[in-house]
């Protein structure tokens, strides 16, 4: 079974080598972590090169800056990243985490039965791991579609889905700006999901995180986002053009 990480990078010089370094050592030979940078302008490309490893895939993207958001260009970035995956799983990865050194051999054994896993993570606050801390605070995500669209709650630094489901979510809709969002509702309504309870990830929480940018959009704004989703699952589920 092939493995595919993908990871969207930018100027992420402070904290990608220790999640490079709590990667590469889970992948076996064939395996794959795919990298697409969009423009760093700091020391991450540099760092990424330090490794010289053949399992490292490393894309140039530039997204385009007149996107809506920061967040929708970092899901721009990450499709990148998907487009080019070989796997016949694929991981998320944020460049600022920490995985687990047992992330990938406990998630792997699910895809006998699913198509989409999604853990638990700890919190890493101030670069220590909190080891008492849990992403989801005790409270089982939810596994209804509906309830999803209300909350958008898939983390997609958490996820790992079979090819079946990748195949089903590209390319995304040109409106999308939550990657982990949309392969997370499709899942819910195309795949088998699984909720796993353990904590496979250390979660990085700083002020330059992508998720602490912040969302300003008007409550229109939100209701017709995620009636666009809606409308582009069911049109993805049903293969409708």
């Amino acid at each position: 079974m092939k493995i595919s990480v993908c990871m969207a990078t930018y100027n992420g010089e402070k904290y990608i080598r220790e999640q490079i370094d709590s990667i590469l050592p889970q992948l076996n030979n064939g395996d794959e972590l795919i990298i697409s940078d969009d423009g760093s302008t700091d020391n991450t490309l540099k760092i990424i090169e330090t490794y010289n490893s053949n399992k490292i895939v490393l894309l140039h993207h530039r997204a385009d800056r007149r996107l809506s958001t920061v967040h929708a260009i970092v899901c721009k970035n990450f499709e990148n990243a998907l487009k080019h995956a070989k796997g016949d799983v694929i991981f998320l990865s944020d460049q600022d985490d920490i995985w687990m050194s047992n992330k990938i051999s406990k998630t792997l054994p699910y895809f006998e039965e699913y198509d989409y896993i999604i853990s638990d993570c700890y919190h890493i606050t101030n670069n220590l791991i909190d080891f008492d801390s849990s992403h989801r605070g005790g409270i089982s995500p939810f596994s209804s579609f509906f309830s999803n669209v209300k909350k958008l709650g898939f983390q997609g630094c958490c996820s790992a889905f079979n090819r079946d489901l990748l195949i089903t979510a590209l390319p995304f809709p040109a409106e999308l700006y939550m990657h982990d969002g949309w392969i997370g509702l499709l899942a819910t309504t195309t795949a088998k999901v699984y909720f796993l309870d353990e904590k496979l990830i250390a979660y990085r929480i700083h002020s330059q995180a992508v998720t602490k940018q912040g969302n300003k959009n008007t409550l229109f704004y939100k209701i017709k986002y995620r009636l666009y989703l809606v409308i582009n699952v069911l049109k993805r589920k049903y293969k409708i053009l």
